[in-house]
């Protein structure tokens, strides 16, 4: 086989071709760079308010025990040993404050709710939570301007089946 040799042209055009995708290359790279990322910009928010239903189905789930309070009918609940979910206690602390049933104290459930709550956050982040109009158990003496909350309504046994309202509040520090 006769090898022939490459005339000017053909080798002025390799050279044009290979500019020419050199170029392409570079231009796509800056376009592609320059448009940023694909993902919506509200991800953050997204994943954070995700974080707060979630921080809140397991907070409410978590049983306390330990300790003993009379609940709206006025019956003595020992949670010495079984344990109680935190959701139960908020309801009826709420009921019992709204209804100003007897002088109840829960200086000490709330601190073991606090408590509990502080073992389940992620580091960095705050949270409070709120049942009806009288509870407010927070790491905070007030509330951040952007935060995060999941809420949810439960209905009770207490006093014709009432309902509470528990609200947890999350956000970042």
């Amino acid at each position: 086989m006769k090898r022939r040799p490459m005339n000017s042209e053909g080798q002025l055009a390799m050279v044009d071709a290979i500019l020419f995708m050199t170029v392409m290359l570079i231009a796509s790279a800056v376009i592609i760079g320059s448009a940023g990322s694909v993902k919506p910009e509200n991800v953050e928010y997204t994943s954070q308010r995700q974080y707060a239903d979630d921080f809140a189905r397991t907070m409410l789930a978590v049983e306390i025990a330990g300790m003993e309070y009379m609940n709206a009918d006025g019956e003595t609940i020992n949670i010495s040993e079984a344990g109680i979910r935190i959701a139960q206690l908020l309801c009826d602390e709420a009921i019992i404050l709204e209804n100003s049933i007897g002088t109840p104290d829960f200086f000490d459930y709330e601190a073991r709710i606090l408590e509990a709550g502080s073992n389940l956050i992620r580091p960095g982040m705050g949270f409070a939570i709120a049942a009806g109009d009288a509870v407010f158990i927070s790491q905070a003496s007030e509330l951040p301007s952007e935060r995060f909350a999941s809420q949810m309504v439960i209905i009770t046994d207490y006093l014709s089946g009432s309902s509470v309202t528990i609200t947890v509040y999350v956000w970042v520090i």
